[in-house]
């Protein structure tokens, strides 16, 4: 079955050809069905103090990179060419944003990380960059081409300006003209260089993507308190300051134990892809959970994972959570963007408990059926 981000082309074939191998341009309307949002309506959130934005500019050959909050002043001056505007994180600031992200449907959720928009003029872009991560860049007005190169060993990153990074070499590779409706999808690390040809929005749906350095440090948290430490029982005589290879061999052993633990390693995982981008409004003035429909907040980032004995894991915002079974469904159509009808009485207390916590913490809210 196709789906509406991915033009005529099914999930699986897209995850089995494309997914973190190549690039690839889908040319679909749908996506952009329920959008209606205008170029002055997302600038506008340029102008909020607790509001992710950027703007990137050439002037006279430089490079030049400022962040928000701006002034409405400020924008109208800007020239006729040669900027970019970035609003990060729109999805937890306009519905419509939230389920263009939603659009990704394919992929779990806790994969998802948010939605930037570009506003750009003519000559407009960031220059010639990688991420580290996948992105789906959906043209929604304008036209803008894609400049794009695999990756090579040995880049160089330069800073043109602070907070900018660029990379070079850049030999353009693949050439692709997008239009509103065009889809763009960039696996990890392919170089790519996107202007605008004319007055252009441009969505970007990130995914997020831990590295090495956050699991090494989310899987140091869950050894705070240490019961096992380097131990070489078996060890002959020796003298010197030598570490040996039997030395090396003993503390794979150890870390190895880590590795096999697949419980460790999901609540390292599930803690660290739903840390949020920003925190949901706790909900002080409820008393607790009642029967009722409720709704995520955009805030909110859910993710849970099956034991051995078939128990669940739920991390919600960082957190670990020992619900039961019985919330599972909810969690998934909730990041689907449902409103789910919850009877409190066929509830078992710790499922009570689970969502009390849930909605005091304003990661869910009440909403009429």
């Amino acid at each position: 079955m196709t789906h509406p981000l991915l033009g005529g082309i099914d999930p699986a074939s897209f995850l089995r050809q494309y997914w973190q191998q190549r690039p690839v341009m889908f040319r679909t309307g749908s996506v952009l069905d329920s959008w209606d949002l205008s170029v002055d309506e997302i600038a506008g959130w340029a102008l909020e103090e607790d509001v992710e934005s950027r703007l990137i500019s050439q002037e006279e050959g430089a490079w030049k990179l400022r962040h928000g909050p701006f002034t409405d002043e400020m924008l109208r001056s800007l020239p006729q060419s040669h900027w970019t505007l970035l609003i990060q994180a729109l999805d937890l600031l306009e519905p419509q944003a939230a389920a263009l992200l939603q659009a990704a449907d394919f992929l779990p959720s806790w994969r998802r990380d948010d939605l930037m928009v570009s506003l750009a003029a003519p000559g407009g872009g960031v220059g010639p960059h990688i991420d580290q991560y996948d992105v789906f860049l959906v043209q929604i007005e304008g036209e803008r081409e894609w400049r794009v190169a695999p990756p090579v060993e040995g880049l160089c990153q330069t800073e043109v300006a602070p907070d900018l990074w660029q990379v070079s070499p850049f030999e353009t590779e693949l050439c692709y003209q997008c239009k509103p409706g065009d889809v763009l999808y960039i696996p990890p690390r392919w170089r790519h260089w996107g202007t605008a040809r004319t007055l252009s929005m441009t969505a970007s749906i990130g995914f997020r993507a831990p590295d090495l350095a956050q699991i090494y440090a989310s899987l140091f948290e869950e050894h705070q308190e240490a019961t096992e430490f380097f131990s070489d029982s078996s060890r002959s005589a020796s003298s010197g300051s030598r570490i040996t290879r039997e030395d090396i061999h003993r503390l794979q052993s150890l870390l190895q134990q880590d590795i096999d633990n697949d419980a460790l390693l999901a609540r390292v995982l599930g803690k660290l892809v739903t840390i949020p981008r920003a925190e949901p409004e706790r909900q002080n003035n409820l008393s607790g959970f009642d029967s009722g429909y409720y709704a995520k907040a955009p805030e909110a980032r859910f993710a849970w994972y099956l034991d051995d004995e078939e128990q669940p894991w739920v991390f919600v915002n960082g957190e670990t959570h020992r619900p039961g079974t019985v919330v599972l469904p909810w969690l998934d159509r909730w990041s689907l963007g449902e409103a789910i009808d919850i009877e409190k009485e066929s509830l078992d207390s710790q499922s009570v408990e689970f969502l009390t916590t849930l909605l005091l913490e304003g990661c869910i809210y009440p909403v009429d059926k």
